[in-house]
């Protein structure tokens, strides 16, 4: 009797150790092997607008585009959209970095004959490497454009009354 239930036993025991394999085999819940490292880059760009006491902040990670509103009065920042990236979308801006100058952009782009008018802060960081920050103010230069006319790009309509532009003596 005991041989007959053991006889019984293996077929299950054998198929147990079968799923136990594949599952280690396929690695259950893992990402495939050719997918690769998740892209890393993030872009804030601060668009400040001293005479009326706000800033915009337009941050953007692989995933998504957050654009809040900040104030000098002591009022908590406030979301005013997300915009989430399409995987394209996620390749693309890749591709884009992977040209972008950013180690030969200097620090500041400053024109110390305007006290206000266009006041940006960019802060970028590609792969793992510290993000760079970049002050421009009243000032135009050609590769920070592209940089503001692509992450603008992103931004829903109606979310910013303002769009984000890079123009000089603003």
């Amino acid at each position: 009797m005991r041989d007959i239930e053991s006889m019984r036993a293996q077929p299950m025991i054998m198929i147990a150790a079968g799923v136990v394999a594949l599952v280690a085999a396929v690695g259950l819940g893992a990402p495939p092997a050719s997918a690769g490292p998740a892209p890393t880059f993030e872009v804030v760009v601060r668009d400040f607008y001293g005479a009326e006491g706000y800033t915009y902040v337009y941050d953007l990670r692989p995933d998504r585009l957050v654009v809040t509103l900040e104030n000098d009065f002591g009022r908590p920042a406030k979301e005013l959209c997300t915009a989430l990236l399409s995987a394209d979308q996620v390749r693309e801006w890749v591709r884009f970095f992977t040209d972008f100058p950013l180690e030969s952009l200097a620090p500041e782009y400053v024109n110390p004959a305007v006290d206000d008018g266009q006041q940006l802060t960019f802060s970028v960081r590609r792969g793992e490497a510290p993000p760079r920050v970049i002050q421009l103010a009243n000032e135009f230069q050609a590769d920070l454009a592209v940089l503001c006319d692509r992450v603008a790009a992103l931004v829903p309509a109606k979310c910013v009354p303002r769009p984000l532009k890079l123009v000089a003596g603003r």
